[in-house]
This record gives C-alpha cells, structure tokens and sequence, in this order.
C-alpha cells in the first residue's frame, strides 16, 4: 500500500537509479511525484486516416503493416522503413538505426499498430512519411484506447535526466493504480482517482483545480 511519504523507489517502474534522478528535481515520495504536474497535453485521441494526413501535422493513426524491409545507407546506417496501410491509404514510417526491430520482426506483414508523430512529406517519392514515431504493438482483441502513448490524450514531461516522457507516463501510471493513505484532510476521497484525471485526462476532462489546491488538500 502505497502513501504519500512512501520513498518514491519504492514505485513500480523507478528503484534507486531512477530515483536518484528523480530527486533531482526534488521528488522524493509519491506525494512530491503526483504533484509533478506534465507541463503539456497532447490530443492522441483521435486517429487521422492515411488519405486524409497533412504534412506538418502531428497525427495519431490506426493501421497494419502492409510491408517492411531495411535500408542500408551510407550516413545513416539502416533505416527500417515500414509501409502502412488503413485499408484506404498508406505510408510510411521510417526509424533511422532501426535494423534491431526488424530482426525483432515485431512489424510483419498484417501486424496492427496505432502510430503517434509528426507528418512529413517526401516530394521526391509523393509519399507521407512519419520519422521515427511513437508507436503500439497490437494484439487483434486490443484497441488504441489501451495504450499510455496513442489513442488518448496523453501527458508531456521534461526529460529528467534521461528519464524521457514516455518512462514518466508508465511511472505515474503504476503510482495512480495503488490506492492511497493520505494522513491529512483530503478532498481526494483517499484515492489516486482524482491525480490520474490530471496525469491521464479523457478528452471531454476539465481541468478546474489549480496544482495549488492540490498541495492545500494535501499538506491541510
């Protein structure tokens, strides 16, 4: 049972080398971690067909790998270029020093993935390319709405020492699942409901409560 005065390595996901870093930035228990507020919200809720992309635009996509192959380049090494396809559209996804996932052969043809990145257009091949997105493996019985990165609206952190937003967003995500102590007067109904609507907000979520009301609650 996690509480607010619980060292924060003590939470699934950090330990003493994540926490050492964490501390850093002052966070030392679960109370100082919940109220690291992400300093921005991404919109990753809703996906943007393949025939409808917009170059310079950040779009979150459902789709199946129609084809993947490696391409050996002289000052990139290989790049792994995965082509994508709704059933309507396609693209291409491309990760620079990507031939570890193909040898993974996590993008086989057929495999389901929701994709979150900016779009690009490559006027030389008239395609749409994302370079090195974020992206969600899928099984056939899940669905984008799964995933901490794509498919919802999603919490933006400041890289903490090499800890990079994605590692913070699975942290949180252990630390809101536990039901919380909390010694002092709280308006949170003595759970980490309440924290997880500011780390994991819906679309239709509204954002009423100052961070300062937050530690008011907290600190009585």
């Amino acid at each position: 049972m996690l509480r607010l005065d619980t060292e924060v390595q003590y939470v699934k996901g950090v330990g003493p080398r994540r926490s050492a870093l964490l501390a850093s930035r002052g966070i030392r228990t679960v109370g100082d971690l919940l109220l690291h507020i992400p300093k921005t919200y991404q919109d990753r809720a809703h996906f943007v067909g393949l025939d409808a992309l917009i170059a310079g635009q950040d779009a979150a996509v459902h789709a199946r790998v129609y084809l993947s192959r490696v391409i050996q380049t002289r000052t990139r090494g290989r790049i792994l270029d995965v082509i994508l396809t709704d059933g309507v559209g396609f693209a291409h996804a491309k990760w620079f020093h990507g031939g570890y996932l193909q040898q993974s052969k996590m993008f086989n043809a057929g495999r389901a993935l929701v994709l979150y990145g900016r779009v690009d257009f490559d006027s030389r091949e008239s395609k749409f390319v994302f370079f090195n997105p974020e992206f969600e493996l899928l099984d056939e019985n899940e669905t984008g709405a799964l995933s901490l990165d794509v498919g919802c609206m999603v919490s933006i952190y400041e890289e903490i020492g090499g800890l990079t937003s994605r590692q913070l967003r699975r942290i949180f995500h252990w630390t809101t699942r536990f039901q919380l102590q909390f010694e002092r007067r709280t308006v949170f109904q003595t759970s980490g409901d309440a924290f997880s609507k500011f780390i994991f907000p819906s679309p239709a979520t509204i954002l009423t409560t100052s961070i300062a009301a937050n530690r008011r609650a907290i600190d009585g």
